[in-house]
């Protein structure tokens, strides 16, 4: 009896190991590949062509199949289903359409993030789904770039792949003017070196909550203030879109996500989505509470406030 015990456990150690669960997902999904660029090709194809880019996760196309009506900092509703599904099967040289690398491939990811992305997948079979509207409207020699370059650190197993990753965005950047479309909260770049090889940053200020039932007022803002500057964007799936619409205008827009926060985490060496003072930190317990900052340096590059009582140009 107890040598059955020990097989069947060491039957199920294997079956929910990191090996076995990137072999199931590649089996079970072999007819639906789809080619995505890894994080650092992902990289240099933007260095290269300066593409802009319009990244996708989980969140973004579980409001297009509408399976989230509330992501924390952004409800869903028809128009931002329907945009974000008009981005995703967009075919537009000007701009990289980003998808999860995960969809392809585990390799160097924590247990934790090997064990969400699977999960995911199979539940009420999202990947499918999402497979499926993609191969119904681009052609199969379309070539995604990967959604998770901006998550570099925190769901890998170590920081190496980390380390290079910052090291390329910074080139991105580097002696360049920076239009910064922003939560409010988000606070890019302040309190460590993330922007300091840039040349000069602006800032517009979105709400950190719901900032796409203002997109028409950003949008706007963005085309009135713009100067030839590379424009960063961190706002939710607002950015997905609002990098699409900019890419089509002929600006370089890049959709930057979280990549502030993980930068934190990495210089900090935290292995927890921990909170980050002073930032809205969404993953972190109580990180919509965010303290104010007294940085006269950020306060001087904000030149526009959009929504609530500070809608006006300083």
């Amino acid at each position: 009896m107890r040598i059955k015990k020990n097989i069947i456990s060491l039957y199920e150690k294997v079956y929910s190991s990191n090996l076995m669960l990137s072999i199931k997902w590649k089996l079970e999904h072999i007819n639906n590949y789809v080619d995505i660029l890894n994080s650092e090709d992902t990289l240099k194809y933007i260095i290269d062509t300066k593409s802009s880019i319009s990244r996708f996760g989980d969140g973004e196309f579980e409001l297009i199949l509408g399976l989230n009506n509330n992501l924390g900092f952004q409800n869903n509703s028809q128009e931002l289903s329907k945009r974000l599904k008009e981005v995703l099967i967009k075919d537009n040289e000007n701009i990289l359409i980003c998808i999860p690398h995960s969809f392809n491939s585990f390799k160097g990811r924590t247990n934790h993030s090997r064990k969400f992305w699977y999960n995911w997948g199979k539940r009420n079979n999202h990947y499918s789904e999402i497979i499926n509207i993609i191969k119904d409207n681009h052609k199969e020699s379309y070539i995604f770039g990967d959604s998770q370059i901006t998550r570099p650190y925190i769901a890998y197993n170590t920081d190496k792949n980390a380390t290079k990753i910052f090291k390329k965005f910074k080139k991105i950047w580097e002696d360049r003017n920076l239009l910064i479309v922003e939560g409010e909260k988000t606070r890019l770049g302040v309190g460590n070196d993330l922007f300091d090889n840039a040349n000069s940053i602006k800032r517009i200020l979105a709400p950190a909550v719901n900032a796409f039932a203002y997109y028409d007022e950003i949008l706007e803002a963005v085309c009135s203030i713009y100067e030839d500057e590379l424009v960063l964007i961190a706002l939710g799936p607002t950015a997905t879109i609002l990098a699409s619409d900019l890419a089509d205008k002929g600006y370089w827009a890049i959709d930057l996500g979280h990549i502030d926060i993980e930068y934190e985490w990495y210089l900090n060496k935290s292995k927890q989505h921990n909170l980050i003072q002073g930032k809205f930190t969404n993953e972190a317990e109580s990180g919509n509470i965010v303290s104010d900052v007294n940085d006269s340096k950020y306060m001087d590059s904000i030149i526009l406030k959009i929504g609530g009582k500070d809608g006006e140009v300083k």
